[in-house]
């Protein structure tokens, strides 16, 4: 047992022979507050952290160790840095990935449009009223290709062999995750067979 441990279970134990000894470790240790504080107890400080009390090394070390865990269980990085030319084939790729949807979602949808104007024309054609909400109502498939040709011009025109990019730019232009993506994914499936 360490010389510190000691001396706070030595201080410890005498308050807790007195009254007011235990009224103030049990006000030292936080009741319904778990975390934080110095306290001087006896005239020596103590940390309270999660119901317990640190000397100061303790703490300090505890604090430390922590930190250490806080890295070690793989805190997100902040930038990376790419070979232009694998990231620009990544981005062309990702693109054509979404030209090729949007393709496929404009055809299903001018397909449901021409059904829902013969129905309609139909309708005219025997004197009917008509009601053009439901064209109306029919959202048009979302293309994003200019995001992609952004950065990819942009790519272009780089002097750089490697580039810095931040963890929005990766899961963009690498993983293709935008803050689109799931929108663009539900409207255009409505239309693609």
């Amino acid at each position: 047992m360490s010389e510190n441990n000691s001396e706070k279970e030595d201080i410890i134990r005498k308050l807790l022979l007195t009254e007011e000894g235990k009224k103030k470790l049990i006000k030292s240790m936080g009741g319904k507050i778990m975390c934080g504080g110095l306290d001087y107890i006896n005239g020596k400080p103590f940390y309270r952290s999660r119901g317990k009390l640190y000397t100061p090394e303790e703490f300090r070390k505890l604090n430390e160790s922590r930190n250490k865990k806080d890295i070690n269980k793989g805190e997100e990085m902040k930038t990376v840095n790419i070979k232009k030319q694998q990231l620009l084939e990544k981005l062309e790729i990702n693109r054509d990935q979404h030209k090729k949807l949007v393709d496929e979602a404009k055809i299903g949808y001018m397909k449901i449009v021409k059904q829902k104007l013969e129905k309609l024309l139909d309708a005219v054609n025997r004197d009917e009223l008509v009601n053009f909400t439901e064209i109306y109502r029919l959202s048009q498939p979302v293309d994003k290709t200019e995001e992609y040709d952004r950065a990819i011009e942009m790519l272009k025109m780089s002097v750089d062999e490697v580039v810095e990019i931040n963890n929005n730019e990766f899961r963009n232009y690498v993983q293709d995750q935008w803050d689109w993506s799931d929108q663009m994914l539900l409207t255009n499936s409505i239309y693609r067979g």
